[in-house]
């Protein structure tokens, strides 16, 4: 996935960093990949054994939609080919936790 329709067009654009005459650098990443978001849900249950006894059945569900959030894109000033390229995921897949405790 590319961020950008001609990304050789945007590279292009761009310069390196010239240390003599730039006197600050500005942001160490200025272009930005999509937005992200994730939607988590924890579900949980307390039962009374005795007076003094309990138990906790908890359920926990990470990324419960599955969805993927991409990472941010390269931004390498030696690659024009890869400029703007989304290579990789920043999220896990759906994760699922089951929990059990005894309180006494």
């Amino acid at each position: 996935m590319n961020l950008f329709a001609n990304p050789e067009k945007v590279f292009n654009s761009f310069r390196r960093v010239l240390i003599s005459q730039d006197g600050r650098a500005g942001r160490t990443n200025p272009l930005r990949g999509l937005p992200r978001w994730n939607v988590n849900l924890s579900v949980g249950k307390k039962t009374t054994i005795t007076e003094t006894a309990n138990l906790v059945f908890s359920f926990d569900f990470f990324n419960v939609d599955n969805h993927v959030d991409f990472a941010n894109p390269s931004l390498s000033l030696t690659d024009p080919r890869n400029f703007g390229v989304i290579t990789s995921q920043a999220n896990a897949p759906r994760r699922i936790q089951f929990g059990l405790r005894v309180e006494f």
